[in-house]
This record gives structure tokens, sequence and C-alpha cells, in this order.
């Protein structure tokens, strides 16, 4: 700058500053803006421009100036003390605490910057600070300040300053801290201004236990200023927020850290605060109230208060030494009761003062640890009274619901709602801190369980340890288990084994265990563990944990003493009198004076009788008496039970009536008590009083559901009283407490079977059952498992359940071998199955009986005057009448002595097996006879005890020879009229004695049925539905028309007697056997065939036996023949076989003459019913068996007298030389024996695997079935052994090269075994090929249509068999189809396939052969739509007719579109059945959418890829057939080309011309190969052999021009597909076909002219004509009317025409 503005900026600025002084402001403001605008950046200019803006009131200008002037120069203090000045008064107290330090921080002078202005400076800068909030930066000026001296009372204001500046930081951050909670918290979900509220306070009190060195600090050094000042002064207000601070920091760390370092920082704390306002008497409330949450804090943190966990123990890991806790808590106790001057109440509404009000009490008092403590003790109750326990609780629930509605969510709230919230809250107690809620909590837990309510125990010790959680994190699992949180875990574990959740309370000790182990958790796993050693043990350990704990040694003691043995007793009492001595300070706990008075008398009573007598009459110290008295005296759980002991110790020394009392009193004070209760039952039992034993145990229920011992008395009280609605009741009681309790399921077995609810009496007894073979250690045996399964088996056999009945009494006797009831019951169970196998399977019935009579013979044998002697014989002699009646060739019976049966009876002569099987039933005979013998001995007073011996010797008279008849009928009429006498009016009895033939052979007959006739009559009088007497009189008037002498006027009158007494007995039993039998006798009396045939049938299917299944078959077999002449003469019918009625069919009379046979061996007469029916069935070898057999009996039964046998033995003998004759003509079979050798004692299955192993050797294999026959023949063999026997011979003739034979075999193997969808499926294979049958004619013969009925029947019992009986059957009728669609030359037409595939769908529509059936189904609609055949109601869609007839449009899609998805279903698993219904598919389109056809077609190619040439061949034809449709002759070429390559060896093409009959070789080619694709199942030919091959070279050829080698490829392909038909049995029957098909279409092609594109040789044309009409026959169906194979007939036509 010059000098001369130099000069004149002094001179505005000295201007400017005289007129300041001078008043005249606007002139020194004038004169500043000269200067200014002399030098704009004049510090000094600028500076007095402030001064005057300042002095003139602009302070914004002033401020602008001073801001201008420090910015040019800021290290003078002129323009600074500007600004603080200004901003002072401008109200920025921020820029004026900066400008303030900035000038504190210039060095001093002695001008501008001197020490008073410092100090000046040094005062104004906190003020500033305080006016601009900014409290940390104000709290430590004023602390500055008060540092820098000065009065008392000036340093004690600045520290209070200080203080409350460092307060309002700490607020300061604290607000900040919650604000970013409540944003955290409106972000992540929706909460309502409550919810925020709690949120932010969380967080401040979370921000409290944050370290803060200026808070502390500045509150420190107040508290100490101001206990200088009021030591000398009067003391000043109790502020919280200055003089507790610190204390609810302290606490705050204390929740947040629970360390004892923080923890003893707070009780310091407390105690400081306590001493500063010492002259306060009172304390302030608000220092009162937070020295309680501290102390209670401080209290959680070091877990005082909790008393020793078992009393007599120290636990070694602790670390903190006793005095030290004892300090400790003497501390925590003086703050929480000494502060307010006065003890804490519960009735107070502070929650703290509650909670501490318990934990003092519990301090004082003891907690569950001590000895005299136990659960449900008055000593225990008595710490913590019920009234204080509720107001403890109620304290705590408050707090929680308080705080649970500060946090609920969900809630619309308004301004007025939140407005009186927020005045609830305020009013409100304050919250409880975490660590009072679990002191609290902790407290309830063990004062519930002391009092004895384990259930809230376990309820505050859940809500402990969630407050727990909550005090320390859910992370704080790891180190060692605080001590207030694990005495709450032991007691919810101790509260769960009160509960009786014994699994869960062992699981939770363990887990203590696992921590630290204690004699306490230790004693507490002991008491849940099953078993009495694994208990003894376990406290054993226990003790040795604590030798001086009392409580263990007691429980030890107690446990040894309930666990019994020798010396238990003695044992008991000494480790319980060690447990007394123990707890003798102060006193012996009442339950261990009970259970040392329990110990004495139960040692007492394990000696002699003197020992308890002198027992219970002792008194005194030291005695039973005295320690029970002392238990009696106290109240507890135990003092039932002392009382009922004491009731038992009076009774023994004779006292009574004090014994009543004492037992009274104790069903008083519990009625479940389990001693006096049953004691009290048993004596009101055995004196006979149910009504109070009742009582008794209904009280005990109502208290206890699951009473044990109430429940068991209640149930046979209630039997008896007849309520056995309420023994049910109450077993179900006792099975809910105890599932495992074998005799309550006995128990409740036995209600049910006096209810007559047999199902459930049979569950129950089979859970007893499993019960009681899981426990084999049972010193009863098991007597239960025997007692359930007998009563099963009597349950089951009632029901009809024989085989389950059988099972029952076998597994009853597998425990007790001789148990006399079960072996009765098998007994009875065996002879009913030989009831029901006798008809039908003797052989069976045989083997029952004999079992039957075994168990019978070991239950006659059993001793003792009680035994069911009479009954036992009564078994044992019907078992044996039935092995007489049933006579088994194949079974043969040891008459040494032992009755013993052997069924390996092979003898080769039928009279040799009749012989012995009549000297088996002598035998069976004379041993029945002989037990019944024993029974009338027994019983001689019961009518059916003399009519059974009566049975016996009939039975054994009707086996014996002639000359014995008469002595063994005569002792049956002895015994008769024997029973008579002991009851006349026994219908029973005169049906018997009418039934029995004459005695005496020389006696009149006319006197003789005349007397069977009045008894017969005087059987009806007194029973008039007596269905056995009716039948036995109407037979007696058919033999009495039939006899000789009657005259010819009284027969019809016999017979019309016949008649009613015939129908009155079927009125009366209409499913009698016997009276069916008669009335057939009766029609065939009468003349009538017919109606005696149907009567025969029923007869046989009841099982009227061997009478009834002759007559069946004859009757059948003689109806049948006279149908075969009727349709013979007239010429109108020819049967097939098997033809006829059910009545007449030659399959049921063959079935009833082979049950004849078995039943009675030497019968010829049922063997000549076998050989006819064997003859009409075409079996001629067994026939000409049967007719030798018959011939022999015959024989030997004529040479004991008897012209009927004479007929008999004529008539097999035509019949041996008829089927003899027969067998000498069939070309097939070769009968000779001897290729093969079989062991004729071999295994059915072994059997049928040696005719297995020839199948490769069609003579070796008749050679060895011939064999298997007679061998099954001889041992009345299982028709399914004989069935597979067949089966191997026609898969031996398919093999080779003979399906007419084959198809006969396996026929015969169908009928033998009719449910064998196997043997089905076989011969609907091979039918497929011969050479007058097809697969169709085989499934509509021999496959039924499927229908739900078809597989539904009684055979089938099972789901499992139901479905697969299904499956099998839509498998055969898939089969069949697949061949029948292939074949196209039987009767069945595509109607009948589809109905029948439709059919077999629905039946089964999952799996793969519901899938193929669904295919074809689709396959066989798309093929009709494709060649128009209308008509619908088969099983698929009715057509939808476009007016002519035919399918329309859409309908033709549809078709196409359904077959097309049908083949994506089964592409991935059988594609050659999804490429023939993709062909399909693409013809049904082709008619209206080349291009939908052209997809269906390339689509197959797809599917196809891969598979083999087959699949590939047919896909390109079938795309060619397309492409030509459609016009594209490039294309038709170019796919023909593609199928030459895949199906053939590679040919050249000379021309890409596409003509109709290359077109037509291609379909006809690809006609072929879809009877292929399907999946018949026919040969499983290799669709590449040479036959397929030439086929498609020569289908090439035809596509080149080449006729000549077309042709002579097609003449080796026909003659390969004859050697394979006649090599394979028919391997491709109908490739032949198409081959002279193609061979026709080419002689046809050479003979047209060659402009026409021929060969022009037209003497090729007859030859053509010749081959296309015999292809023509095979062919039509396949290719259809429209195929190029008719228009080349009609080409061919046209020509000769020419």
């Amino acid at each position: 700058m010059s000098g001369a503005a130099l000069k004149a900026l002094r001179t505005h600025l000295v201007a400017a500053k005289t007129a300041l002084t001078a008043g005249d402001l606007s002139a020194a403001r004038a004169s500043c803006s000269e200067a200014l605008s002399v030098d704009g950046e004049s510090y000094d200019a600028w500076t007095f421009d402030g001064k005057v803006a300042f002095a003139q009131g602009d302070v914004t200008g002033a401020l602008a100036s001073y801001r201008r002037a420090t910015d040019i120069r800021d290290d003078h203090p002129a323009a600074w003390q500007g600004i603080a000045e200004a901003s002072d008064v401008s109200g920025d107290h921020a820029l004026c605490s900066t400008a303030l330090k900035t000038l504190l921080k210039m060095p001093a002078d002695d001008k501008a910057v001197t020490e008073d202005k410092r100090g000046e400076w040094r005062r104004r800068l906190p003020v500033a600070l305080t006016q601009a909030n900014a409290w940390a930066d104000a709290s430590d000026a004023w602390t500055e300040l008060s540092e820098s001296g000065g009065d008392d009372t000036a340093v004690n204001a600045s520290r209070r300053k200080a203080a409350e500046c460092a307060l309002s930081a700490n607020d300061e951050n604290a607000r900040a801290a919650a604000s970013v909670a409540a944003a955290e918290a409106r972000r992540t979900s929706v909460t309502s201004a409550s919810e925020l509220a709690s949120i932010e306070a969380a967080a401040v009190r979370a921000y409290d236990a944050v370290p803060d060195p200026r808070l502390e600090r500045a509150l420190r050094s107040f508290l100490e200023s101001s206990a200088c000042v009021e030591s000398s002064e009067s003391s000043t207000e109790y502020v919280p927020a200055l003089h507790g601070r610190l204390l609810t920091r302290a606490r705050a760390r204390t929740e947040a850290t629970g360390t004892a370092a923080d923890a003893l920082a707070a009780i310091e704390e407390a105690e400081a605060a306590i001493a500063r306002h010492s002259r306060h008497s009172p304390p302030p409330r608000e220092l009162t109230e937070a020295c309680r949450a501290a102390a209670l804090e401080s209290a959680c943190a070091l877990d005082l208060g909790l008393d020793a966990e078992e009393e007599g123990w120290t636990d070694p890991g602790t670390n903190d030494a006793p005095t030290t806790s004892s300090s400790h808590l003497d501390r925590v106790t003086a703050l929480v009761s000494g502060t307010s001057g006065m003890t804490p109440t519960f009735e107070s509404n502070d929650h703290n003062e509650v909670i501490v009000a318990a934990w003092l009490e519990l301090v004082a008092g003891g907690r569950s640890g001590r000895v005299a403590h136990p659960p449900g003790s008055a000593a225990g109750a008595a710490i913590l009274p019920p009234g204080r326990l509720t107001a403890l609780t109620d304290a705590l629930v408050a707090d929680e619901c308080a705080k649970k509605s500060e946090s609920s969510s969900g809630v619309v709230t308004t301004a007025a709602s939140e407005a009186a919230a927020s005045l609830a809250a305020a009013s409100a107690p304050d919250p409880l801190s975490p660590g009072a809620v679990v002191v609290g909590w902790s407290a309830a837990c063990e004062a519930s369980y002391m009092a004895g309510d384990p259930n809230t125990a376990l309820d505050s010790a859940r809500r402990a340890l969630k407050a727990c959680r909550a005090l320390r994190g859910e992370g704080d699992g790891c180190g060692r288990m605080r001590a207030c949180e694990r005495r709450v875990r032991l007691v919810a574990a101790e509260s769960l084994a009160a509960l009786g959740r014994k699994s869960e309370a062992l699981k939770a000790f363990k887990a203590l265990n696992d921590t630290s182990e204690s004699p306490r958790t230790v004693r507490g796993a002991a008491m849940c563990l099953d078993t009495p050693d694994e208990t003894i043990a376990a406290l054993k350990k226990a003790a040795s944990l604590a030798p001086n704990a009392p409580r263990p040694i007691a429980e030890l003691g107690w446990a040894m003493l309930r666990a019994g043995g020798d010396g238990a007793a003695a044992r008991a009492t000494r480790l319980l009198e060690r447990a007394a001595e123990l707890a003798a300070t102060p006193f012996v706990p009442p339950d261990i004076h009970a259970k040392l008075g329990i110990a004495r008398w139960s040692e007492a009573c394990d000696g002699n009788e003197g020992d308890k007598d002198e027992c219970a009459s002792s008194r005194g110290l030291g005695t039973a008496h005295a320690s029970l008295l002392a238990g009696a005296a106290a109240d507890g759980p135990h003092r039932a039970g002392t009382f009922a002991y004491l009731a038992r110790l009076y009774d023994t020394c004779g006292d009574v009536a004090r014994g009543a009392k004492c037992r009274a009193r104790a069903l008083v004070l519990d009625p479940t008590d389990s001693i006096a209760g049953p004691d009290e039952c048993a004596r009101l039992d055995a004196a006979g009083d149910d009504a109070e034993v009742l009582r008794i145990c209904g009280d005990a229920l109502r208290v206890q559901p699951r009473c044990l011992w109430a429940a068991v008395r209640l149930a046979p009280a209630s039997s008896r009283a007849g309520d056995h609605e309420g023994a049910v009741v109450a077993l179900q009681t006792v099975l809910r407490a105890v599932p495992d309790s074998s005799a309550a399921w006995e128990a409740l077995g036995a209600a049910y079977d006096a209810l007559s609810k047999h199902s459930a009496a049979l569950k129950a007894y089979r859970r007893a059952v499993e019960i009681e073979s899981n426990f084999k250690h049972k010193p009863d045996g098991g007597s239960g498992r025997v007692f359930a399964s007998t009563q099963s088996g009597r349950i089951m056999h009632q029901m009809g359940a024989v085989s389950e009945a059988i099972a029952a009494y076998e597994s009853a006797l597998a425990v007790v071998p001789g148990h006399t009831a079960a072996l009765l019951g098998l007994a009875a169970a065996e002879l009913q199955r030989s009831y029901n196998d006798a008809a039908y399977a003797p052989g069976s019935a045989i083997a029952s009986a004999a079992r039957a009579a075994d168990a019978a013979t070991t239950a006659a044998a059993a001793p003792g005057p009680d035994a069911p002697k009479r009954s036992a014989v009564k078994l044992l002699g019907d078992a044996l009448l039935v092995i007489a009646r049933c006579r088994d060739p194949a079974v043969a019976m040891d008459r040494g002595g032992t009755g013993r049966l052997d069924q390996s009876n092979k003898s080769s002569s039928a009279v040799t097996r009749a012989e012995d099987a009549e000297a088996n039933a002598v035998h069976a005979a004379r041993r029945a006879r002989r037990a019944y013998a024993r029974g009338v001995h027994l019983d001689p007073n019961t009518a059916s005890a003399w009519r059974d011996l009566a049975g016996a010797c009939a039975a054994e008279g009707d086996a014996s020879p002639h000359d014995a008849k008469t002595s063994c009928r005569s002792s049956a009429e002895r015994c008769l009229r024997g029973a008579l006498r002991v009851d006349s009016a026994d219908p029973a009895t005169w049906t018997a004695l009418g039934t029995l033939g004459g005695a005496d052979p020389g006696a009149d007959p006319v006197r003789d049925i005349a007397r069977r006739e009045t008894a017969l009559a005087r059987a009806v009088t007194l029973d008039p539905r007596c269905a056995h007497a009716w039948t036995a009189l109407g037979r007696l008037y058919l033999a009495r028309a039939d006899s000789a002498e009657t005259e010819p006027e009284e027969r019809d009158d016999f017979i019309s007697r016949a008649r009613r007494a015939l129908d009155n007995a079927r009125a009366a039993e209409p499913g009698n056997a016997h009276a069916w039998l008669g009335t057939a006798l009766l029609h065939s009396a009468r003349g009538d065939e017919g109606e005696a045939a149907g009567a025969f049938r029923m007869a046989s299917g009841l099982g009227a036996g061997v009478e009834a299944d002759v007559g069946r078959a004859l009757s059948g077999l003689r109806a049948s023949s006279g149908r075969y002449r009727a349709a013979d003469t007239d010429g109108a019918f020819k049967p097939r076989p098997n033809a006829g009625t059910k009545v007449t069919s030659a399959g049921g009379c063959y079935a009833a003459a082979r049950r004849a046979v078995e039943a009675a061996p030497a019968d010829p007469t049922a063997r000549l019913a076998l050989a006819l029916a064997a003859e009409a069935k075409g079996l001629f070898e067994e026939a000409a068996a049967a007719f030798d057999d018959a011939t022999s009996l015959s024989r030997a039964a004529s040479s004991n007298g008897g012209g009927v046998y004479d007929v008999v033995a004529r008539e097999a003998s035509g019949g041996v030389e008829r089927t003899r004759s027969r067998l000498d003509g069939s070309p097939t079979i070769d009968t000779r024996v001897g290729a093969l050798s079989i062991d004729p004692t071999a295994s059915g299955e072994s059997v049928v695997a040696s005719v297995a192993a020839s199948a490769d050797n069609l003579r070796s294999t008749m050679t060895a079935a011939a064999t298997a026959r007679g061998v099954f023949r001889d041992r009345c063999e299982s028709h399914v052994y004989v069935a597979a026997v067949e089966a191997c011979v026609g898969t031996a003739c398919s093999l080779a090269g003979d399906p007419d034979t084959a198809v006969r075999f396996l026929a015969r193997a169908v009928h033998f075994s009719p449910g064998s969808s196997a043997f089905r499926g076989e011969l609907a294979r091979v039918a497929t090929y011969t050479s007058r049958g097809h697969a169709v004619t085989a499934a509509g013969c021999l496959v039924p249509a499927p229908s739900a009925q078809s597989v539904v029947t009684p055979t089938y019992t099972s789901p499992e068999a139901c479905a697969i009986a299904r499956y099998a059957t839509v498998a055969s009728t898939v089969h069949a189809a697949a061949a029948a669609i292939a074949s196209k030359g039987g009767p069945c037409t595509m109607k009948d396939v589809g109905t029948s595939l439709a059919k077999a769908y629905h039946l089964s529509p999952c799996g793969t052969s519901g899938e193929d059936a669904y295919a074809l189904l689709a396959l066989v609609a798309a093929r009709r739509a494709a060649v128009g055949d209308g008509g619908g109601g088969d099983g698929v869609r009715a057509w939808e007719s476009s007016g002519d007839g035919s399918p329309s449009s859409n309908f033709r899609l549809a078709a196409a579109g359904r077959a097309a998805a049908a083949a994506e279903t089964v592409a991935s698993r059988n594609a050659h059945l999804a490429c023939a219904t993709l062909c399909a598919a693409s013809d049904s389109a082709m008619v209206e959418c080349t291009d939908t056809a052209l997809v269906y077609a390339r689509r197959c190619a797809q599917v196809g890829a891969g598979k083999g040439p087959v699949p590939a061949t047919a896909a390109s034809t079938q795309i060619a057939r397309c492409l030509w449709a459609a016009g594209d002759d490039a294309g038709c070429a170019a796919e023909l080309r593609s199928a030459v390559a895949v199906g053939a060896a590679p040919l050249g093409f000379n021309s890409a011309t596409s003509t109709p009959a290359v077109v037509a070789g291609a379909r006809d080619v690809a006609a072929s190969h879809l009877a292929l694709l399907l999946p018949s199942g026919s040969t499983g030919a290799d669709v590449s052999s040479a036959p397929c091959v030439t086929v498609s070279q020569a289908c090439a050829a035809l596509a080149a021009g080449d006729f000549k080698r077309a042709e002579s490829l097609l003449r080796d392909a026909q003659r390969h597909a004859v050697e394979s038909t006649v090599r394979r049995g028919g391997v491709q029957p109908y490739l032949g076909s198409t081959s002279r098909a193609l061979l026709g279409s080419t002689l046809l092609a050479r003979s047209m002219p060659t402009e026409r594109g021929g060969g022009g040789e037209p003497k090729c044309a007859k030859e053509a004509g010749k081959i296309l009409a015999k292809a023509m026959r095979g062919t039509k169906h396949l290719l259809g009317d429209g195929s190029s194979l008719a228009a080349a007939c009609g080409t061919l036509e046209a020509l000769a025409k020419a």
C-alpha cells in the first residue's frame, strides 16, 4: 500500500473513532466505509466497523465484520472479543464458546490478554457451553473451573454443574442409542408406540451399563464436595438423578454382566449412598427402592441366600470361602432390610419389596436342601405360608403382565388410548429388574416344591429359567452352571419326578450331573431309575458323596426296604437309624421317623411270629411304635402310610379297634393309600361287603383316577355285582397307569368276554400274551400268558376261526405243556377242523382228529379229583370216531397200541389200500368205544354218554367184516336203550335208534322197519324241528317204497310220505346236507333225473358225504350224456368240451367223484364214478386207472356177496377197454415208463422239477409226465402239482414245434389250476400259432372277460391277493388282445378287442398292465377311426358319425390325439408298443390332416430311434406314406431309402421317383412289422432275422423299379418264413402272408405296360391274381379295404376284363 493510501486509511479510522466517541454512529460508520474503500483487507477497519455496527444494534452486521476481520488475522483478540460479545447478545452460544476458547488459547500479555480478562473468559466459557448444549465440553469446563479455586460454595456449585452437564451428555447419548434401536425396530417390523417406548427404555438401560469415566468422575467429585458441605450445613434434598445415578449405573452393569466384581461394586455403591444420607430418617423412598433393587441384583449375581444344596454336604467346587459368602449375604441382608428402617412386607405395592420379603424368609428359614424340608412336609410349607407364596406369585405375575402389555404388538392405538396408557404406566410400580425376577421365581419355585405342589413348582421353575436366559443371554451355556440356575433346574427335575414324569426327570438329572455331581442330583436320578438294583446303586453313590448328609442315607435305607430281599429290612433299619442320628439337630424329621418305624416293623415281620408280636407290643424309645407315632404326629405326605402301618401293628397286637381307627384315618388323609386301602378291602372281602369295597375304591379313583390298587379291586367287585361295564372302566384306568400289567389286560379281556365283546376281549388277551412273553423271569412261569392264550382260543373257536384258535392253544401249551384247559380247547378246535375237512379232505381231517385225540388223551391223564376227565374222554371218543369214519388210503394207523398215524402209506393196490383203510377204521372205532365207555363209567346218568357209545359201536360195525357187524349193532342198540332209560324224552336218542340198522340179520325186515319208523316218529313228536329225524324218516319211507314186498298201490303212498318228511326236514334246517341227499333220492325214485341231479349237487356241496358225491357225479354224467345225444340227433348244437350247466358239467362231476374216492377208498361205485367223469373230461389215463381200481374193488366186494358189485365190475371192465383203445390210438402221448426214474416218495415239488428238467426232449418229458401222473394218482396229490406237470408237457410240445398238442396239454393245466394266470397266458401264447385257432380264441374261452366280481371271490381273502388277481387278469387280457390285434384272422373283431381292453383297464388302471391296456385301447380306437368302423358301446367311446355311418373328422383327430398321448405313457418302457400306437394315430389323422399325421409319424421315429430296425423301419415307412399323401414325392423316396438303410442291407436307388406300387409295398412291409411291434409276446422273434431283412430289401428293390430282384427276394422271404414257422412253432406266422402279398404286387407291376411304369410282361398277371387272392384272405383285416393290396386286386380285375 502506498504512503498516501496508508495515510488516508489512518485518517478515516481516526475520524471513525472520533465520531464513535462523540456518539455520532452514522458518521463513524461512514468513516469506516471510507476506510474500507481505501483498503478492503484492513483488519483494523473491519474490527472498527464491527464495533460501530454493534453500537448501532446491528448484531448481524457486527458479526459479519468481526468474522471478516478474523479471516484476515485470527491471532488478535480484538475481533474475537467482539464476536464473543455479539454472539452472546444474539444467542449464538456455540459461536460464543468458540470465540472464548480461541481467546483462552492466546498467550497472555499486559494489554489485550491480561489475567483478569482470561479469568473472565474462563468463567464465561462453561456458561456458554452449557447454553450451547455442548454437555461434555461444558462438564469439562465446569470441572476445570472448579479446580481453579475459590470458596467452597462456588467450587461445589461448579462441581454440581459439571455433574449435571455430564449427566446431560450421557442422557443425550442414551437417547441416540434408543433412537437407533427404535429405527431398526421400525425398519424390521410393525411396532406400536408402546412397543417403541419399551425398546427405547431397554436401549437406555443398556447404555447405562456402558462405562462413562467423565460422568463417574464428575458425579463422585460432586458427591464428595456435597458431603463436605452437608457436614457443615443442613442436608440438601435428595435428587435421584444426581445422588442415585452411580447406584443406578452400578446396578445396570450388574444386570448386563452378572460378574461378582460388578455385583460387589453395586453393593458398595448402595452402602455409600446410605452412608451419605445417613442423616435422613427415614432415608428417602427413592434411595430405599434403589438400594433394594441393587441388592437383589447383586444377590442374584452372587447366588446369595440359596442355602446348602444338600444339608450335610459342602460343594468342593465352590471358589469363595464360606465366611466370604456369609459376609456378602449379611451386607445384602442389611441393605434390603435396614435401609427403610422397617422390615419389608408382603402387603406392599412395591414388587421389589415383596420379593425381598420372600427372599428374607427363605434365608432365615432355609430352603429345599434342608433335611427337615422334604416336599409336602409341614416344616417346609411353613417357610413361606400359602398366603405369602400367593402374594409373591401375584407380584411376579403382575410384573410379567405389565411387561407383556408394554410390548404387545398388533394393537391399533389412538391418541386417547396412548394417553391413558401413559397415565397408567406413570402410576404403576417400577418394573422388576431381571435379577429380581430370577430371585423371585426361584424363591416361588422352591417354596412351592417344599409345600408339596410340584405342578406350581414346575411352572415357577420354567419362568425362573426363562428369566435366567434373559439375564445372561441365550449364548451363556458354557462353563460351570450358575448356582441359582442349577438350583432351579434341580427343583424342576424333582418336580417332574414327583409328577411321575420319570424319563424327563432322569434326563434333567443327567444334565445336572454332567455339569457337576452332587448328592442331591445323584439321589434324584436314582429315584427315577427303573429297577430297584439300579436305584440302590445310585443311592449308594449319593451317600458316598456326602457321608454326613442324612437325606441320601435315609432314601437309601427306604429303597432297600422297598426292594425287599433277605435281610433288607435289617439293613434299611440301620441306615435309617444313622440318618435319624445325623438329622437329630434340632429334631428328627417326621418322614424319617415314619420310615424308620416301618423299617423296624418290616424287620420284625421278616423274623418269626414271636418277633412280630414282640415288635407290635413294644413301646417306648427305639421301638417301631414310637417312630410311627412320631411320624404320624406331623403333617406330610408320609402321614397316611404311617397310620396304615400303625393299623397293622395294632391289628397284630390284638387292638382291632385302634387298627380300624388308624386305617380310617389313613384313608381320610389319603384315600389312595396303597397300604390302608388294600388292607381294608381285604377285610371287607372276607366279610363279603362288596358295597363298602366299591365305596372305598370309588373314593380312591375320584381322588386319583389312575389308582392301581383301587381299580384292580374295583373290577372283581363290580363283576360280582354284575356291573361288567364298571369293571371295564376300572381296568382301563389301571391300564392307563400301568400299561404293561398283564393281569389287568387279562381281567379286561374277561370283562369284555362277559359283555360278549369278543373282538375287544381278543385284543386284551393278545396284549396280555405279548406282555407276558417279554417277562420270562416271572416266578409264575407265565401263567397269565396261558390264561390269556386259552381264553383267546376259546373265543376264536366260538367265532369260527379254528386255525387261530389252535394257534392260541398251542401258544398256551408251549408255556405250560400240561395245562388242562388248553389241552381240552386244542382238542375241541382240532376236532372242529376235522369236521370241517371230513367231507372234502379226509386225510387232513384224520390228521386233525389224531392231534385232537393226542390232546384229549393228555388231558384225560391229568391227576386230581377236579380234572375234567368226562370232557376229555368225550373229546377223545369224538376224535377217534372221526378217524373211524374217514377212510384215507394214504394214512395207515399203528395198531400196536399207540394209535399213531403214518401218512406215508404208498401201497399200490387199490384193494390193499381199501383193506388198510377199513382196518384203520375198525381200530379207531374200538378205541373210540373204549373212550366212550370210560365216559359212561364216569357219568352213567347222562343220555349223551350212552348215545356216544352207541355211535362208536355202530361205526365199528360199519367198518367190520360182515360177521362182526351183528355184534356191534347189538351193542349199539343196547347202549341206546340205556340212554332211553336215563332220558326217555331225548329226541336225539330216538333218532339214533331209528337210524340204526337191524342187529339180527335173520329178523323180520318188516318188523325192523316198523321199529325204526316208531322211533323216528317218536323223535319228530318230541322235536318237530329235528331235521335229522325227518330226513331219516323220509329215507325210511323211500326204502319201503323200493322194497320188493311193497305193493304197487302202496309205493305211491310211501313216496308221498317221504316227500312230506323231507320237506319238513328242509323247512326245519334248509342247509341240512342229508335232507338234500334224501330229496335227491326221492327225485330219483320218482324218475325226475334233472331234479335229482340238482339235489345231488346241493347235497354234495353241503358235504353230505360219499353217497351224495357219487350221486352228484353219476346223475350229472347221465344228464350230460342225455344232452349230448339230443344234440347229436337234431344237429343244432355241437357242444364244446366241458359243456353243460353247473349240474351237468363234467368238471363238477369229476370233482365230486374225486371227493368220493378220497372219502371211501374201498367203495367201487365211487371209483367207477371217478372213471366215468375222467373219461367225460378226456382224462383217459386217469380214467383207465380208475376203471382198473373199480374192477379190482368190485371183484373183492362181490366175493363177499352182492350183485350190485358184479354190475360195477362189468361196467368198469368195459370202461377199461374204451380208455385203453383211446390211449393206444393217440399219436402224441407216449405212456411207456422207464426213460426217467422218479422217486414215488419224493415231494410234489421235486416230482414237478424232475419233469421240467427234461423239457428239451419231448419223449423224455412225456415219459416222466406219465410216471408223475401215476405217482400223484396213488398219493391223491394236489391238483396244483398235476397242473404243473401238464404245463411242462405243453411247453415241451411247443418247443418241439407241435402247437396243437401243446394247446391240449396246456388246456388240461388250466383246468386243474384255473386260477393260474401263468398257465392261461402260456395257453394264449401257444394258441396263436395253431393251425386252427388264434390267441383271441384262447382269450375268449380260457380267459373270461375281466370284472370286479371275477377277482373278488372267497378265494382271495386279502387285499394283496385281490390286487395280484386283478393284475394277472389284466395282464392275460392284454396279452390275448395284442395277439388278436396282430392276427386279425380269428372270430374276434376289433370291436370285441376294444371291449375286452376297456374292461381290463377299468378293472386295474394302475401299473404296467393298466398302461398297456390303455395304449392298446387307444390303438384300437385309432385303427377303427382310420378304416371307418362305426358303432360304439364296446368300451371305446362311440364314434361321432358324420351322417353316413363313418367317423367324423373331429373324432378321427381326437382318436389320433388319444393314441399319441397313450403312446407317450409307455414310450420309456415299451418302445415297440409306443411306435405301433403312434403309427395308428398317424393313420387316423391322415384321413383329415396330413400335417398332423406327419407329426405323429416323426414322433414315432424319435421313439423308435436306437430300439432296433423294426420300429425305425415302421416309422420311416409311415413318414413316407404321409409325405406321399401330401404330394411330396421326393421326401417319400428319401424316407424309403432311410427305411432300407435301417432295416436291410444298403441298396442303391436308381430313381428318386415314388410310385403308387412303391408306397403300397412300403405300407405292406409296415403292416407286417406292426404285427411284430405289438406286445403279444408270441415268440420273442428276432426282428432282424433273415425273412424280415429280405422283405425290407425287396421293398427297396420295388422302390428302385427292379421288379425281378424284388420277386426273387420275396420268394426267398416266403420260403424262410414257412421254414421258421415249422421249426419254431409259428414264430412269425403272418410274415409269409405279407411276403406273398408283396410278391403278388410285384408280379402285377411286371404285368403292367411299360408306359405306366410296369415291366411289360402280361403273362405275369395270371400268377399275380392267384397269389393276391390267397394273400387277401390273410391280410384283408390287417390292411383294410382301402389298402394297396385291394387296389392291386382291383387293377388285376380291370386288366382281366380288358
